[in-house]
């Protein structure tokens, strides 16, 4: 039976720089996976890879049954919105408006909007009560709470969160995670996030490593 990540050889390479090489891993649905590597090391790259956001020079890359190599570029850009969910490090909130239309801004894309299910999106992070407040009138972390909430509100079968907590302190940051681990529990979508702390890492249940664009260390 396949995996619902299926990471065969990939390789990605700019110009004459090899940002991935070689990188090889599967994932199930439900899935945690932390990807850890220094500056330079080809996390956010294969990230993007992961999130459809380009695509592999070599290698095989399947998502649930989908080869993404088969797909053009809008076929992959429709694969991507009903696929995957991004939580960054930067909010990217847009600051005229409010947390519930940030947040239905995200449906708008997908589809249509669904102010209920924004609501309830909301809601499921802790922020009932905030939606109706510009990102100017909330904390560092309401704002990535709602980015949160953006990246679920399509349900997607896959969040790809790029150091989410590294604009956050520490406190913070394990109450943004605490709800990323409640979220996945209940929900079984796979979670993949780059990170740097370590004690986040030991959180997930496997860890990629990464260093000069290879992997060093699956961590299974």
């Amino acid at each position: 039976m396949l995996s619902f990540l299926e990471v065969e050889n990939v390789s990605k390479i700019y110009c004459d720089v090899r940002a991935l090489d070689g990188i090889s891993f599967t994932a199930e649905k439900g899935e945690w996976i932390a990807i850890m590597g220094p500056s330079g090391s080809g996390k956010t790259t294969l990230l993007n890879l992961l999130g459809c956001l380009d695509q592999a020079t070599s290698g095989v890359l399947r998502i649930g049954s989908t080869d993404t190599r088969t797909l053009s570029r809008s076929a992959l850009a429709r694969f991507r919105s009903e696929t995957a969910g991004f939580v960054f490090q930067q909010f990217h909130l847009i600051p005229h408006l409010t947390a519930l239309e940030n947040v239905m801004l995200a449906q708008f894309f997908h589809s249509m909007s669904d102010e209920p299910e924004a609501r309830r999106a909301l809601d499921r992070v802790g922020l009932k009560g905030r939606a109706d407040h510009l990102p100017s009138q909330l904390s560092g972390g309401e704002q990535q709470r709602v980015a949160i909430a953006r990246a679920l509100v399509n349900d997607p079968k896959m969040i790809l969160a790029d150091e989410p907590t590294g604009n956050l302190d520490s406190e913070t940051s394990a109450a943004v995670i605490e709800i990323m681990l409640e979220l996945n529990a209940e929900s079984g979508t796979t979670l993949v996030l780059v990170t740097h702390d370590p004690e986040v890492a030991q959180l997930t249940k496997k860890t990629i490593r990464l260093r000069n664009g290879a992997m060093i260390n699956d961590g299974a």
